[in-house]
């Protein structure tokens, strides 16, 4: 499930003065303040074992490359934006925003289908 809403829970004043990859486990906590190796194992389909998720949330340390691009494929743009912090490329929010646009849509559906499916 993407997750494209962890981008706008992080304050910039908050997180402009943090490394790359504090920035990744602040996005990452603020999308699952509970469980969040747990979830994130469950978003990547198991692709990170919790156990290296657990490390590098309690180091605040960056993931390697072939799990940053598992991270990449669960969340989306908005762990770039999070993990470039102020400094993000021009366009990359709003590649974001409109990610988290069509997924909303998607989820609209979803429930429109659901409701239809219950009368």
């Amino acid at each position: 499930m993407q997750h494209a809403l962890g981008f706008r829970r992080l304050s910039w004043a908050n997180v402009q003065h943090l490394s790359a990859g504090e920035r990744v486990c602040a996005f990452l906590r603020a999308l699952h303040p509970a469980r969040t190796a747990q979830n994130v194992h469950a978003d990547t389909r198991g692709r990170i074992a919790v156990k290296t998720i657990e490390r590098m949330l309690e180091r605040e340390s960056a993931p390697s490359l072939d799990n940053f691009i598992h991270l990449s494929e669960a969340y989306g743009s908005a762990l770039l934006v999070a993990t470039f912090g102020p400094h993000a490329p021009d366009g990359l929010e709003a590649l974001a925003r409109e990610q988290q646009r069509s997924g909303l849509d998607d989820e609209i559906a979803a429930l429109v289908a659901l409701r239809d499916e219950l009368a």
